[in-house]
Order: structure tokens, then sequence, then C-alpha cells
């Protein structure tokens, strides 16, 4: 595990800055204040490249009240996704389905639309916090983040195409490694070429 420091320091290695002692903005140099902008966005792009297993949950919701403007003829249950939701990646109990947002007293809130009145049970990824991003996925984070940062603190358009090749390695690199963290469970999505290639024979 690594500190969010720490995958900071990482990605301004990698774009020749020095390192922080500090991730408050004002207090921090210039090259680090203006990596700080990505930091959260880096986050979010890793997590949501793949069902990695740290980052993917299996939650069971409910039907809540609808808000005014919820009338929907096609979907008429609405279902509240946890705000740590970044992406659902299947629903169990009904057909259709569609993620969706809503006003509710004023407030935007990310739903479920659903015609049928579930329970629901979702296989989602949720943010969590740097520490918690699994030892794979570190050095794929901070050469993300180097990525996404590097224009804006180097103004370097060639090495910001060359990192963000290099933050595709590393995520493919960590597919590998993520898959030997659980075992035993039917495929999340069915490979169907695979399927007829071996009922061909």
């Amino acid at each position: 595990m690594a500190s969010k420091m720490s995958i900071v320091n990482q990605a301004l290695a990698l774009l020749g800055q020095d390192p922080t002692e500090t991730l408050v903005l004002q207090d921090a140099k210039a090259p680090t204040r203006r990596l700080l902008v990505f930091v959260d966005q880096a986050l979010d792009e890793v997590l949501t490249y793949h069902h990695w297993t740290d980052a993917t949950r299996h939650p069971q919701l409910s039907a809540v009240a609808p808000a005014d403007g919820d009338a929907d003829w096609k979907y008429p249950y609405v279902y509240k996704l946890p705000t740590s939701v970044l992406r659902v990646l299947g629903v169990e109990g009904c057909h259709p389905w569609q993620v969706a947002t809503r006003v509710n007293s004023g407030a935007e809130e990310r739903v479920i639309r659903s015609a049928d009145p579930g329970p629901l049970k979702l296989t989602c990824i949720i943010r969590i916090d740097y520490p918690s991003v699994p030892t794979h996925l570190i050095t794929a984070l901070a050469t993300t983040l180097a990525a996404l940062s590097c224009y804006a603190v180097t103004g370097d358009n060639a090495k910001a195409d060359a990192l963000a090749k290099a933050a595709q390695d590393r995520l493919i690199m960590a597919l590998g490694k993520d898959a030997s963290q659980e075992g035993g469970q039917p495929p999340l999505f069915e490979d169907r070429f695979a399927q007829l290639r071996a009922s061909a024979g």
C-alpha cells in the first residue's frame, strides 16, 4: 500500500520534478499545485479501467420514494446509488435498467432507474482512497497521474503521449496480478468467442 504523498512524488519524479513535502495547495510549489489538479481524476480513471478486486462491491438496493420529476413510464422505479459508486458493472433482479441522475430537494443524485420493483443486486466499482490502492496498481496510478498532468506541469506534449502509453502498459500488467486475487467464481463477463471456439472443437 502507498500513501497519497508517495504516489504524488512518484508522479513528480516521472515528470522530472523535485518531490514535495506537502499536499496543501497554498504551500506547495507550482509543479505540485498543477499536478494536484488531476489527482482525483487519475484515481477515478484507474479504478474504472477494470473491475479490480479491491474496488468491486456487491450492494443490494431497495427502491426509494420518487422525487419531483421522477415520473417515467418506462422506468417507474428509482434506486439511489451510494455516492462512492464510480461505475455499475451489472444488475441482477430487474430488466431493463439504466444509470441516470435526478434532482432531489435541490441536490443531484445518481440513481438506477428500473422497470422492476427489485430489490436490485449490483456489481459495481467504488471509489477507494489512496491508502487502500493495492500494491499492483501503485505504479499504474502514479504513471496515469503523471500522464494527465504532464502538459500542465512541463508543457511537453511528446512526453505526455509517452507517459499515457506507459500508463496503459502498466494497467495491462496490473490486470494479470489482480486476476490472482480471487478464484472459483464464474466470469463477470462471458467470453462468447471462447465459447464458440470450444463448441467447435
